[in-house]
Protein backbone atom coordinates (compact mmCIF):
# COMPACT_ATOMS: atom_id res chain seq x y z
CA UNK A 1 0.00 0.00 0.00
CA UNK A 2 1.64 3.42 -0.88
CA UNK A 3 1.40 6.93 1.09
CA UNK A 4 -1.42 8.51 -0.87
CA UNK A 5 -3.96 5.18 0.10
CA UNK A 6 -2.76 5.54 4.02
CA UNK A 7 -4.16 8.97 3.86
CA UNK A 8 -7.24 8.52 2.03
CA UNK A 9 -8.03 5.82 4.66
CA UNK A 10 -6.98 8.22 7.45
CA UNK A 11 -8.91 11.23 6.27
CA UNK A 12 -12.09 9.19 5.33
CA UNK A 13 -12.03 8.09 9.45
CA UNK A 14 -11.32 11.95 10.20
CA UNK A 15 -14.38 13.21 8.55
CA UNK A 16 -16.26 9.99 10.01
CA UNK A 17 -15.18 10.98 13.63
CA UNK A 18 -16.42 14.91 12.67
CA UNK A 19 -19.61 13.45 12.11
CA UNK A 20 -20.11 11.33 14.97
CA UNK A 21 -19.43 13.97 17.01
CA UNK A 22 -21.79 16.37 15.42
CA UNK A 23 -24.78 13.74 15.19
CA UNK A 24 -24.32 12.93 18.75
CA UNK A 25 -23.39 16.21 20.79
CA UNK A 26 -25.68 17.92 18.22
CA UNK A 27 -27.43 20.32 21.00
CA UNK A 28 -23.35 21.64 22.09
CA UNK A 29 -22.48 22.15 18.69
CA UNK A 30 -25.65 24.02 18.21
CA UNK A 31 -25.18 26.34 21.07
CA UNK A 32 -21.75 27.07 19.47
CA UNK A 33 -23.15 27.71 16.32
CA UNK A 34 -26.48 29.40 17.45
CA UNK A 35 -23.99 32.52 19.41
CA UNK A 36 -21.55 32.89 16.77
CA UNK A 37 -24.72 33.64 14.54
CA UNK A 38 -26.35 35.99 17.29
CA UNK A 39 -23.29 37.84 18.64
CA UNK A 40 -20.65 39.58 16.53
CA UNK A 41 -18.43 39.64 19.26
CA UNK A 42 -17.68 35.80 18.36
CA UNK A 43 -18.55 35.90 14.36
CA UNK A 44 -14.94 34.54 13.86
CA UNK A 45 -16.35 30.98 15.32
CA UNK A 46 -17.37 30.47 11.38
CA UNK A 47 -13.61 30.76 10.63
CA UNK A 48 -12.16 28.43 12.80
CA UNK A 49 -12.20 24.99 11.34
CA UNK A 50 -11.37 26.28 7.89
CA UNK A 51 -8.02 28.42 9.56
CA UNK A 52 -7.53 25.10 11.12
CA UNK A 53 -7.64 23.06 8.27
CA UNK A 54 -5.42 25.39 6.16
CA UNK A 55 -2.67 25.70 8.70
CA UNK A 56 -2.73 21.60 9.11
CA UNK A 57 -2.06 21.64 5.49
CA UNK A 58 0.33 24.26 5.00
CA UNK A 59 2.70 21.44 7.38
CA UNK A 60 1.55 19.29 4.97
CA UNK A 61 5.66 18.61 3.84
CA UNK A 62 6.20 17.59 7.73
CA UNK A 63 3.60 14.88 8.02
CA UNK A 64 2.40 13.58 4.82
CA UNK A 65 5.43 10.82 4.52
CA UNK A 66 4.76 9.37 8.19
CA UNK A 67 2.90 6.31 8.35
CA UNK A 68 -0.52 7.44 11.23
CA UNK A 69 -0.70 5.39 14.01
CA UNK A 70 -3.39 4.73 16.42
CA UNK A 71 -2.62 5.98 19.66
CA UNK A 72 -4.51 4.89 22.57
CA UNK A 73 -2.89 7.87 25.35
CA UNK A 74 -5.44 9.80 23.48
CA UNK A 75 -8.16 7.66 23.94
CA UNK A 76 -7.48 7.94 27.26
CA UNK A 77 -7.83 11.40 26.98
CA UNK A 78 -11.09 10.86 25.06
CA UNK A 79 -12.39 9.10 28.09
CA UNK A 80 -11.75 11.90 30.30
CA UNK A 81 -13.16 14.51 27.83
CA UNK A 82 -16.10 12.73 27.85
CA UNK A 83 -16.28 12.63 31.03
CA UNK A 84 -15.91 15.85 31.66
CA UNK A 85 -18.93 16.41 28.93
CA UNK A 86 -20.96 14.46 31.62
CA UNK A 87 -19.93 16.79 34.76
CA UNK A 88 -20.96 20.09 32.63
CA UNK A 89 -24.39 18.48 31.28
CA UNK A 90 -25.11 17.13 34.98
CA UNK A 91 -25.28 20.96 36.18
CA UNK A 92 -26.07 23.06 32.79
CA UNK A 93 -22.53 24.82 32.34
CA UNK A 94 -23.00 25.05 28.37
CA UNK A 95 -19.12 26.35 28.20
CA UNK A 96 -17.46 23.36 29.78
CA UNK A 97 -19.99 21.03 27.59
CA UNK A 98 -18.52 23.30 24.33
CA UNK A 99 -14.86 23.08 25.36
CA UNK A 100 -14.90 19.35 26.08
CA UNK A 101 -17.13 18.14 22.92
CA UNK A 102 -14.44 20.03 20.97
CA UNK A 103 -11.44 18.67 22.73
CA UNK A 104 -12.92 14.49 22.41
CA UNK A 105 -13.16 15.56 18.43
CA UNK A 106 -9.29 16.63 18.54
CA UNK A 107 -8.48 13.37 20.90
CA UNK A 108 -10.10 11.66 18.55
CA UNK A 109 -8.38 13.06 15.56
CA UNK A 110 -5.20 12.20 18.09
CA UNK A 111 -6.10 8.44 17.97
CA UNK A 112 -6.33 8.37 14.26
CA UNK A 113 -3.60 10.36 13.93
CA UNK A 114 -1.31 8.89 15.96
CA UNK A 115 1.34 11.04 18.49
CA UNK A 116 4.12 11.33 15.43
CA UNK A 117 1.55 12.75 12.98
CA UNK A 118 -0.23 15.20 15.75
CA UNK A 119 2.67 16.68 17.31
CA UNK A 120 3.62 18.40 14.19
CA UNK A 121 0.26 19.95 13.72
CA UNK A 122 -1.09 20.38 17.70
CA UNK A 123 -0.79 24.25 17.05
CA UNK A 124 -3.68 24.16 14.74
CA UNK A 125 -5.61 21.35 16.31
CA UNK A 126 -5.48 22.96 19.47
CA UNK A 127 -6.66 26.09 17.45
CA UNK A 128 -10.06 24.38 17.34
CA UNK A 129 -10.81 25.44 21.03
CA UNK A 130 -11.26 28.91 19.65
CA UNK A 131 -14.54 27.60 18.64
CA UNK A 132 -15.90 27.59 22.10
CA UNK A 133 -17.52 31.01 22.73
CA UNK A 134 -16.02 32.21 26.15
CA UNK A 135 -15.44 35.49 27.37
CA UNK A 136 -18.56 36.87 28.24
CA UNK A 137 -17.37 37.03 31.93
CA UNK A 138 -15.05 39.03 30.88
CA UNK A 139 -17.46 42.56 30.26
CA UNK A 140 -17.78 43.62 33.12
CA UNK A 141 -14.09 43.95 34.27
CA UNK A 142 -13.32 45.17 30.83
CA UNK A 143 -15.75 47.81 31.45
CA UNK A 144 -14.35 48.73 34.99
CA UNK A 145 -10.87 48.63 33.62
CA UNK A 146 -12.04 50.94 30.52
CA UNK A 147 -14.10 53.37 32.60
CA UNK A 148 -11.20 54.07 35.13
CA UNK A 149 -8.08 54.56 32.75
CA UNK A 150 -10.43 56.63 30.75
CA UNK A 151 -10.96 58.95 33.43
CA UNK A 152 -7.12 58.79 35.05
CA UNK A 153 -6.04 60.04 31.67
CA UNK A 154 -9.03 62.74 31.32
CA UNK A 155 -8.43 63.86 33.87
CA UNK A 156 -4.03 63.95 33.41
CA UNK A 157 -4.98 66.17 30.43
CA UNK A 158 -6.38 68.59 32.76
CA UNK A 159 -9.74 68.51 32.13
CA UNK A 160 -12.09 67.33 35.09
CA UNK A 161 -14.24 64.49 35.04
CA UNK A 162 -17.22 63.20 37.23
CA UNK A 163 -17.51 59.32 37.37
CA UNK A 164 -20.75 57.38 38.60
CA UNK A 165 -20.49 53.90 37.85
CA UNK A 166 -20.06 53.50 34.69
CA UNK A 167 -21.28 57.14 33.63
CA UNK A 168 -18.83 59.94 32.75
CA UNK A 169 -19.59 63.19 32.94
CA UNK A 170 -17.82 66.00 31.75
CA UNK A 171 -18.38 70.37 31.08
CA UNK A 172 -19.09 69.64 27.41
CA UNK A 173 -21.61 66.62 28.33
CA UNK A 174 -22.27 63.22 29.33
CA UNK A 175 -20.49 59.18 28.29
CA UNK A 176 -21.46 55.70 29.20
CA UNK A 177 -19.27 53.14 28.97
CA UNK A 178 -21.52 50.28 27.81
CA UNK A 179 -21.06 46.65 27.11
CA UNK A 180 -19.58 47.83 23.64
CA UNK A 181 -17.31 50.07 24.96
CA UNK A 182 -15.82 47.24 26.96
CA UNK A 183 -13.20 45.78 24.14
CA UNK A 184 -14.02 42.15 24.10
CA UNK A 185 -14.57 41.92 20.36
CA UNK A 186 -11.09 44.05 19.94
CA UNK A 187 -9.87 41.37 22.74
CA UNK A 188 -11.18 38.04 20.85
CA UNK A 189 -10.31 38.80 17.52
CA UNK A 190 -6.66 39.91 18.72
CA UNK A 191 -6.24 37.04 20.13
CA UNK A 192 -7.80 34.62 17.74
CA UNK A 193 -5.98 36.21 15.20
CA UNK A 194 -2.32 36.16 17.05
CA UNK A 195 -2.87 32.70 17.46
CA UNK A 196 -2.54 32.18 13.95
CA UNK A 197 0.11 35.09 13.33
CA UNK A 198 2.29 33.56 16.14
CA UNK A 199 2.03 30.00 14.55
CA UNK A 200 3.07 31.14 11.14
CA UNK A 201 6.00 33.95 12.50
CA UNK A 202 7.30 32.16 14.89
CA UNK A 203 8.71 28.21 14.78
CA UNK A 204 9.93 28.68 19.07
CA UNK A 205 7.51 28.58 21.72
CA UNK A 206 8.78 31.47 24.38
CA UNK A 207 8.29 33.53 20.89
CA UNK A 208 4.77 32.32 20.31
CA UNK A 209 3.42 32.79 23.82
CA UNK A 210 5.15 36.14 24.61
CA UNK A 211 3.36 37.26 21.51
CA UNK A 212 -0.04 35.76 22.85
CA UNK A 213 0.32 37.84 25.77
CA UNK A 214 1.12 41.15 24.25
CA UNK A 215 -2.36 39.89 21.75
CA UNK A 216 -3.88 39.59 25.35
CA UNK A 217 -2.16 42.90 27.14
CA UNK A 218 -2.34 45.51 23.98
CA UNK A 219 -5.91 45.39 23.17
CA UNK A 220 -7.05 46.06 26.70
CA UNK A 221 -4.83 49.18 27.27
CA UNK A 222 -5.49 50.03 23.88
CA UNK A 223 -9.27 50.04 24.11
CA UNK A 224 -8.75 52.51 27.24
CA UNK A 225 -6.79 54.90 25.43
CA UNK A 226 -9.57 54.36 22.35
CA UNK A 227 -12.06 55.59 24.76
CA UNK A 228 -10.16 58.25 26.29
CA UNK A 229 -9.93 59.67 22.50
CA UNK A 230 -13.42 59.51 21.62
CA UNK A 231 -14.05 61.02 24.84
CA UNK A 232 -11.73 63.91 24.16
CA UNK A 233 -13.00 64.06 19.72
CA UNK A 234 -16.48 64.46 21.52
CA UNK A 235 -15.26 66.81 24.49
CA UNK A 236 -13.29 69.38 22.00
CA UNK A 237 -15.68 69.71 18.98
CA UNK A 238 -18.76 70.30 21.68
CA UNK A 239 -20.15 67.36 21.47
CA UNK A 240 -20.73 67.23 17.44
CA UNK A 241 -18.32 64.58 16.70
CA UNK A 242 -17.80 60.71 17.90
CA UNK A 243 -20.69 60.85 19.39
CA UNK A 244 -22.61 58.71 16.46
CA UNK A 245 -22.05 56.19 13.94
CA UNK A 246 -18.51 57.84 13.63
CA UNK A 247 -17.70 56.91 17.23
CA UNK A 248 -17.66 53.12 16.03
CA UNK A 249 -15.47 54.01 12.84
CA UNK A 250 -13.38 55.97 14.75
CA UNK A 251 -12.05 53.12 17.31
CA UNK A 252 -11.68 50.34 14.84
CA UNK A 253 -9.75 52.53 13.09
CA UNK A 254 -7.47 53.01 15.99
CA UNK A 255 -7.62 49.84 17.08
CA UNK A 256 -6.90 48.25 13.42
CA UNK A 257 -3.83 50.73 13.57
CA UNK A 258 -2.31 49.53 16.99
CA UNK A 259 -2.38 46.19 15.74
CA UNK A 260 -0.85 46.51 12.43
CA UNK A 261 2.03 48.29 14.49
CA UNK A 262 1.84 44.67 17.21
CA UNK A 263 2.18 42.50 14.25
CA UNK A 264 4.74 44.94 11.71
CA UNK A 265 7.41 44.84 15.34
CA UNK A 266 6.90 41.25 15.70
CA UNK A 267 7.61 40.28 12.25
CA UNK A 268 11.22 41.75 12.73
CA UNK A 269 11.47 38.67 14.92
CA UNK A 270 10.42 35.96 12.91
CA UNK A 271 11.69 32.92 12.86
CA UNK A 272 13.00 30.69 9.79
CA UNK A 273 10.92 28.22 8.66
CA UNK A 274 12.29 24.60 10.48
CA UNK A 275 13.71 21.96 7.88
CA UNK A 276 12.20 18.36 8.70
CA UNK A 277 15.97 16.46 8.42
CA UNK A 278 14.36 13.02 9.64
CA UNK A 279 13.88 10.34 7.20
CA UNK A 280 10.16 9.56 6.43
CA UNK A 281 10.72 7.50 3.40
CA UNK A 282 8.59 4.85 3.09
CA UNK A 283 9.35 1.53 3.50
CA UNK A 284 7.55 -2.17 4.11
CA UNK A 285 7.41 -2.02 7.95
CA UNK A 286 5.21 1.07 7.38
CA UNK A 287 3.01 -1.02 5.83
CA UNK A 288 3.30 -3.44 8.18
CA UNK A 289 2.30 -1.01 10.75
CA UNK A 290 0.02 0.55 9.21
CA UNK A 291 -2.32 -2.69 7.86
CA UNK A 292 -2.20 -4.38 11.38
CA UNK A 293 -3.23 -1.54 13.71
CA UNK A 294 -6.91 -1.87 14.68
CA UNK A 295 -8.18 1.21 12.82
CA UNK A 296 -11.52 -0.12 12.80
CA UNK A 297 -11.78 -0.98 16.14
CA UNK A 298 -10.24 2.68 17.45
CA UNK A 299 -13.30 4.40 14.98
CA UNK A 300 -15.84 1.95 17.01
CA UNK A 301 -14.47 2.69 20.11
CA UNK A 302 -14.57 6.55 19.32
CA UNK A 303 -18.00 6.31 18.38
CA UNK A 304 -19.62 4.14 21.20
CA UNK A 305 -18.24 6.54 23.74
CA UNK A 306 -19.47 9.58 21.51
CA UNK A 307 -23.39 8.42 21.95
CA UNK A 308 -22.25 6.90 25.33
CA UNK A 309 -21.47 10.20 27.03
CA UNK A 310 -25.10 11.78 26.06
CA UNK A 311 -27.28 8.32 27.28
CA UNK A 312 -25.23 8.52 30.43
CA UNK A 313 -26.30 11.79 31.38
CA UNK A 314 -29.87 11.66 29.97
CA UNK A 315 -30.41 8.71 32.43
CA UNK A 316 -28.85 10.67 35.16
CA UNK A 317 -30.64 13.80 35.17
CA UNK A 318 -33.69 11.92 34.16
CA UNK A 319 -33.97 11.25 37.97
CA UNK A 320 -36.80 13.08 39.58
CA UNK A 321 -36.09 16.15 42.06
CA UNK A 322 -38.95 17.13 44.14
CA UNK A 323 -40.23 20.54 43.53
CA UNK A 324 -40.58 23.53 46.52
CA UNK A 325 -43.63 22.35 48.86
CA UNK A 326 -45.67 25.61 50.31
CA UNK A 327 -46.70 23.27 53.45
CA UNK A 328 -43.42 22.13 54.19
CA UNK A 329 -42.14 26.05 54.44
CA UNK A 330 -45.69 26.76 56.73
CA UNK A 331 -44.90 23.82 58.91
CA UNK A 332 -41.14 24.98 59.38
CA UNK A 333 -42.32 28.65 59.96
CA UNK A 334 -44.78 27.55 62.81
CA UNK A 335 -42.41 25.33 64.10
CA UNK A 336 -40.20 28.56 64.94
CA UNK A 337 -42.91 30.49 66.32
CA UNK A 338 -43.64 32.16 63.35
CA UNK A 339 -47.25 33.09 61.91
CA UNK A 340 -47.75 33.59 58.46
CA UNK A 341 -49.27 36.79 58.03
CA UNK A 342 -51.70 38.06 54.68
CA UNK A 343 -49.77 38.72 51.53
CA UNK A 344 -48.47 42.49 51.49
CA UNK A 345 -48.24 45.07 49.73
CA UNK A 346 -44.08 45.98 48.93
CA UNK A 347 -44.80 45.98 45.48
CA UNK A 348 -42.07 43.15 44.71
CA UNK A 349 -41.16 39.64 44.51
CA UNK A 350 -39.21 38.32 42.54
CA UNK A 351 -39.48 37.13 38.95
CA UNK A 352 -37.56 34.68 37.91
CA UNK A 353 -38.08 32.68 34.10
CA UNK A 354 -38.77 28.87 33.59
CA UNK A 355 -39.50 28.10 37.58
CA UNK A 356 -41.37 25.08 37.71
CA UNK A 357 -42.31 25.46 41.68
CA UNK A 358 -42.35 28.48 43.60
CA UNK A 359 -43.53 29.80 47.06
CA UNK A 360 -44.23 33.57 48.30
CA UNK A 361 -45.37 33.50 51.93
CA UNK A 362 -45.16 36.57 54.66
CA UNK A 363 -44.95 35.87 58.10
CA UNK A 364 -43.86 37.62 61.69
CA UNK A 365 -41.48 36.96 64.65
CA UNK A 366 -44.05 39.11 66.73
CA UNK A 367 -41.61 42.18 65.94
CA UNK A 368 -41.43 42.68 62.55
CA UNK A 369 -42.82 41.62 59.02
CA UNK A 370 -40.56 39.01 56.42
CA UNK A 371 -41.02 37.84 53.27
CA UNK A 372 -39.54 34.33 52.08
CA UNK A 373 -39.44 32.95 48.47
CA UNK A 374 -38.33 29.72 47.35
CA UNK A 375 -37.89 28.51 44.02
CA UNK A 376 -36.85 25.12 42.43
CA UNK A 377 -36.62 24.51 38.45
CA UNK A 378 -36.88 20.99 38.03
CA UNK A 379 -35.17 19.20 35.48
CA UNK A 380 -32.46 21.70 34.18
CA UNK A 381 -31.76 22.60 30.46
CA UNK A 382 -29.59 25.37 28.84
CA UNK A 383 -31.67 28.40 27.70
CA UNK A 384 -34.66 27.14 29.87
CA UNK A 385 -34.51 27.26 34.03
CA UNK A 386 -31.25 26.74 35.55
CA UNK A 387 -30.96 27.12 39.63
CA UNK A 388 -27.90 29.10 38.72
CA UNK A 389 -27.54 30.87 36.35
CA UNK A 390 -26.79 34.90 36.02
CA UNK A 391 -30.55 35.71 34.17
CA UNK A 392 -32.24 34.97 37.52
CA UNK A 393 -31.81 38.77 38.77
CA UNK A 394 -33.77 40.47 41.57
CA UNK A 395 -34.87 43.30 39.39
CA UNK A 396 -36.22 42.50 36.04
CA UNK A 397 -35.85 44.93 32.99
CA UNK A 398 -40.23 45.62 33.68
CA UNK A 399 -39.22 46.69 37.42
CA UNK A 400 -36.33 48.78 37.16
CA UNK A 401 -38.33 51.80 36.57
CA UNK A 402 -39.73 51.29 39.92
CA UNK A 403 -36.15 49.73 41.95
CA UNK A 404 -33.41 50.69 41.84
CA UNK A 405 -29.75 48.79 42.98
CA UNK A 406 -28.87 50.62 46.75
CA UNK A 407 -26.57 47.98 47.46
CA UNK A 408 -24.38 44.44 46.29
CA UNK A 409 -22.36 42.54 48.55
CA UNK A 410 -22.01 39.90 50.63
CA UNK A 411 -23.32 39.37 54.77
CA UNK A 412 -21.20 36.80 56.51
CA UNK A 413 -23.90 35.52 58.92
CA UNK A 414 -22.33 32.74 61.98
CA UNK A 415 -22.52 29.41 59.37
CA UNK A 416 -23.42 31.07 55.89
CA UNK A 417 -22.42 33.58 54.09
CA UNK A 418 -25.12 35.17 51.92
CA UNK A 419 -25.53 37.19 48.79
CA UNK A 420 -26.95 40.93 50.02
CA UNK A 421 -29.16 43.43 47.94
CA UNK A 422 -30.59 46.59 48.96
CA UNK A 423 -33.10 47.52 46.43
CA UNK A 424 -34.82 51.32 46.55
CA UNK A 425 -37.52 53.89 45.43
CA UNK A 426 -38.79 57.10 46.33
CA UNK A 427 -40.94 55.32 49.46
CA UNK A 428 -39.16 52.44 51.15
CA UNK A 429 -36.45 50.21 50.73
CA UNK A 430 -36.28 46.03 50.78
CA UNK A 431 -32.87 44.22 52.16
CA UNK A 432 -32.84 41.13 50.41
CA UNK A 433 -30.62 37.85 51.69
CA UNK A 434 -30.46 34.90 49.24
CA UNK A 435 -28.78 31.96 48.69
CA UNK A 436 -29.06 28.40 47.44
CA UNK A 437 -30.32 25.56 48.86
CA UNK A 438 -28.99 22.11 47.36
CA UNK A 439 -30.58 19.11 49.47
CA UNK A 440 -29.15 19.45 52.85
CA UNK A 441 -26.50 22.24 51.80
CA UNK A 442 -26.81 25.91 51.66
CA UNK A 443 -24.24 28.46 50.27
CA UNK A 444 -24.80 31.36 47.96
CA UNK A 445 -21.48 30.63 46.10
CA UNK A 446 -21.98 29.29 42.64
CA UNK A 447 -19.28 27.49 42.17
CA UNK A 448 -20.12 25.24 45.36
CA UNK A 449 -23.58 25.03 44.37
CA UNK A 450 -22.75 23.67 40.84
CA UNK A 451 -20.50 20.74 43.07
CA UNK A 452 -23.32 20.40 45.47
CA UNK A 453 -25.58 19.74 42.37
CA UNK A 454 -23.38 17.58 40.59
CA UNK A 455 -22.54 15.31 43.60
CA UNK A 456 -26.29 15.20 44.67
CA UNK A 457 -27.16 13.80 41.33
CA UNK A 458 -24.57 11.22 41.04
CA UNK A 459 -25.65 9.78 44.44
CA UNK A 460 -29.58 9.61 43.18
CA UNK A 461 -31.18 11.97 45.56
CA UNK A 462 -34.07 13.52 45.00
CA UNK A 463 -34.24 16.48 47.69
CA UNK A 464 -34.92 20.27 46.85
CA UNK A 465 -32.69 22.46 44.62
CA UNK A 466 -34.00 26.07 45.51
CA UNK A 467 -33.17 29.33 45.96
CA UNK A 468 -34.18 31.14 48.82
CA UNK A 469 -34.58 34.28 49.37
CA UNK A 470 -35.52 36.30 52.71
CA UNK A 471 -36.64 39.64 52.84
CA UNK A 472 -38.39 42.60 54.51
CA UNK A 473 -38.99 46.54 54.36
CA UNK A 474 -37.24 49.48 55.66
CA UNK A 475 -37.42 52.84 55.99
CA UNK A 476 -34.09 54.80 54.55
CA UNK A 477 -32.72 55.74 58.00
CA UNK A 478 -33.57 52.40 59.24
CA UNK A 479 -31.17 50.09 57.16
CA UNK A 480 -28.78 49.19 59.56
CA UNK A 481 -31.94 48.28 62.29
CA UNK A 482 -33.78 46.25 60.19
CA UNK A 483 -30.33 44.67 58.35
CA UNK A 484 -29.95 43.11 62.06
CA UNK A 485 -33.58 41.83 62.38
CA UNK A 486 -33.30 40.36 58.97
CA UNK A 487 -29.65 38.51 60.02
CA UNK A 488 -31.14 37.77 62.88
CA UNK A 489 -34.47 35.71 61.47
CA UNK A 490 -32.33 34.34 58.63
CA UNK A 491 -29.58 32.45 61.16
CA UNK A 492 -32.96 30.89 62.69
CA UNK A 493 -34.06 29.64 59.84
CA UNK A 494 -31.21 28.04 58.73
CA UNK A 495 -31.06 26.26 62.43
Amino acid sequence: MNMKNYWIKTVCGLGLITLLSIVAFFDTWQSMVAIWYNSSSYNQGFLVAPISIWLCWSQRNNYLKRCPEISWLAFVALILNGCLWVTADLVSIQVIKQFAVVGMLICGFWMILGNRVTSQIIFPLSYLFFMVPVGSDLIAPLMEFTATISVKLIRLSGIPVLREGMDLTLSSGNWTVAEACSGINYLLASVSLGFVYAYITFSTYWKRALFLVLAVIIPILANGVRAYLIVMIGHFSNMTLAVGVDHIIYGAVFFGVIMLLLFYISSHFADAPKLVTENLSHSAEADANFSNQPFIVALVLIGSLNFLYPVSSTWLTNQKQSPVNVKNIEIALKQKGWQPVKNLNWNWSPQFQYVEKDAMIYFSDGQATFGIYEASFGQESQGGGELVNSENVLVTKEQSNDWKTIKDSAMSLTNLVVGETILGNDEQHLIIFRWYKIGSHNTNNSYKAKVFQLLKRLSNDSSVESQVILFTNSLKSNDEITESALKNVTEMWLQ
